[in-house]
């Protein structure tokens, strides 16, 4: 996935050193540019709005996965994007 955005050769690196245990060496290789290529990232007040920026049109609901095993400011934050989400029509 990394080769269709330019960053094919990151791949070898990335492998090389997640091998060698280098796990926070590979952290710092992926930047911000990669990482909102393959995630929405945004604040959590701004996170209902991004999710509508990125998948309106695309996606008619979002789900989580995680829930039960988050924390209570965890879960309390996830509500309120989802009913920011419900309050502009999209299903969550």
């Amino acid at each position: 996935m990394f080769e269709a955005h330019g960053w094919g050769a990151l791949t070898d690196e990335l492998h090389a050193l997640i091998v060698a245990g280098r796990l926070e060496d590979a952290i710092g290789l992926i930047t911000p540019d990669i990482l909102d290529t393959y995630c929405v990232t945004a604040r959590w007040d701004g996170l209902a709005d991004a999710l509508t920026a990125r998948y309106d049109g695309l996606a008619d609901r979002v789900a989580l996965y995680s829930f039960v095993w988050m924390s209570r400011e965890q879960r309390e934050r996830w509500r309120d994007v989802v009913n920011a989400l419900q309050r502009t029509g999209t299903r969550a």
